[in-house]
């Protein structure tokens, strides 16, 4: 079916539909989608839940969204509050606010301006972080990963709906790339080419192959160079 021949969907103030396959999907107010979504283009203003899965080119967030079921999108824009009960996958992901994933989340970029928790793995070849809450995952894989502390300004004076505000910290099990530059991160292993571990940090292993730095203020507990 061709994207011209498909219908548009559009909830203003209140409402709820039907799943399914539509054009555009646009969410101006409060609204509730029933089944699993494909769409050309996902847009919630307001608040919205989706029981199921949602494929789409593009999907934005301003304000609060649930989903029942993986995300598919090729780009992905929050600008508030999101939890997707699964997985996400996406070539890029523009985070403003806060993420809640109960799966593994795959993209080629990963930039946040905020905090999330993600209960498998991040995967993604340009890792950007600026911790304005807290950051939570078991495993990091990248190319670049880059975790920098952001403005000491709580979120919910931008997104009002973001309460409680975590602390602007960063925790993971494992984090592997091959540039890698950390700021208040917690973590057991840290593994790459070159490796800079800064203020705030606490590593318990540092495996390294070219260059290692560490700031006077962080910690580390074992230091390998392989």
């Amino acid at each position: 079916m061709e994207v011209s021949s498909l219908p548009e969907l559009a909830i203003t103030g209140f409402g709820r539909a039907a799943g399914g396959s539509y054009g555009n999907v646009t969410i101006d107010g409060a609204g509730k989608v029933d089944a699993e979504l494909s769409c050309q283009s996902f847009v919630v203003n307001g608040t919205a839940r989706v029981s199921g899965a949602i494929r789409t080119e593009s999907f934005e967030v301003n304000g609060k969204m649930t989903g029942k079921g993986p995300l598919h999108a090729r780009l992905v824009r929050i600008n508030g509050q999101v939890h997707i009960e699964g997985p996400l996958s996406s070539d890029e992901i523009k985070l403003e606010g806060i993420l809640k994933l109960d799966g593994s989340c795959d993209a080629e970029k990963f930039r946040v301006h905020g905090g999330f928790t993600i209960a498998g793995m991040l995967n993604a070849g340009i890792i950007d972080i600026l911790l304005h809450g807290r950051g939570q995952v078991k495993e990091i894989g990248g190319e670049q990963i880059k975790v920098k502390l952001g403005e000491s300004r709580s979120l919910a004076s931008v997104f009002q709906w973001v309460v409680p505000v975590f602390a602007q910290h960063l925790t993971a099990e494992t984090i592997e790339g091959d540039e890698i530059e950390l700021e208040e991160t917690t973590a057991s292993v840290v593994r790459g080419n070159r490796v800079i571990i800064g203020s705030g940090c606490t590593i318990g292993r540092v495996e390294y192959q070219s260059e290692l730095r560490v700031h006077p203020g962080a910690k580390v507990k074992e230091r390998i160079r392989c």
